[in-house]
């Protein structure tokens, strides 16, 4: 079936494949290298617990989703999180501030700057109101 699905070329069904958590790595990576950058995006949400492999491909895809996708989940090994804080998308380095909250103190220190907030202060109220840019970060507050 899955074979089936892969060779049809209809986007919902291979978004959908895309989505599955139990899929073996090996369709994963077929999936890793699908042109189309939906379907892409759909596996680095839905691969949860994949292989390093997996996330080593996906880390620098050229497709912004992919990458902030993969900067909200947990089980992406620390040292390709890390490559994110340099992002070229501030949508990208904003979820990662979102979600990494326990980053090690160099990586805050590329988001945020001289202004590291600590991991256990309630800092992710101030992240909205953050515009990061050029691996600084500056607040633009009303």
């Amino acid at each position: 079936m899955i074979e089936e699905i892969l060779a049809s070329g209809h986007h919902w069904l291979l978004h959908s494949l895309a989505l599955n958590r139990q899929l073996p790595n090996a369709v994963r990576m077929r999936l890793a290298a699908h042109t189309n950058p939906a379907i892409r995006a759909a596996l680095a949400a839905g691969a949860h617990d994949a292989s390093r492999e997996l996330y080593e491909r996906l880390i620098d895809d050229p497709n912004t989703q992919v990458r902030e996708h993969l900067a909200e989940r947990d089980d992406v090994p620390a040292d390709l999180l890390a490559r994110l804080p340099r992002d070229p998308d501030p949508k990208v380095r904003t979820t990662l501030a979102r979600w990494w909250t326990q980053a090690p103190e160099a990586v805050r220190r590329v988001l945020w700057g001289s202004a590291i907030p600590s991991p256990s202060l309630a800092w992710l109220d101030v992240v909205p109101a953050i515009r990061l840019g050029h691996g600084r970060a500056s607040c633009h507050c009303a």
